[in-house]
């Protein structure tokens, strides 16, 4: 896992090895993603939002740090949750309020429409 996490800072302008310890670490264990799979469901997709979209690696993973448990708990995908960061971050510019606040409520109306 450490050889992952300094990979993953190193392509993550603004993110130090412990934050993406961190970051990988809680979003794993939200989604339940094994250690083995990190590079592949992670990391590359990640990489591939900071890469395409106004955000960076550490906005995704920020926000990702802050929502995950409760997108996972709503039986959202990490892709789903990686979807939604993307889009309200496209809209709020702040990683820190579109994890936290909108992603669980957007999940919960969501779920309430296709009920």
């Amino acid at each position: 896992m450490s050889k992952l996490s300094s990979q993953f800072a190193a392509i993550s302008p603004g993110m130090s090895v412990e934050e993406s310890t961190n970051s990988l670490v809680s979003t794993m264990k939200a989604f339940g993603i094994e250690a083995d799979s990190v590079l592949d469901s992670v990391m590359s997709k990640v990489n591939y939002v900071g890469n395409n979209f106004a955000l960076s690696n550490a906005d995704v993973m920020t926000a990702l740090k802050n929502s995950s448990a409760s997108m996972a708990a709503a039986n959202a995908t990490f892709e789903e949750t990686v979807a939604l960061i993307t889009a309200g971050q496209e809209i709020a510019q702040d990683s820190s309020k579109v994890g936290r606040n909108s992603c669980p409520n957007i999940q919960q109306c969501m779920a309430r429409i296709s009920a």
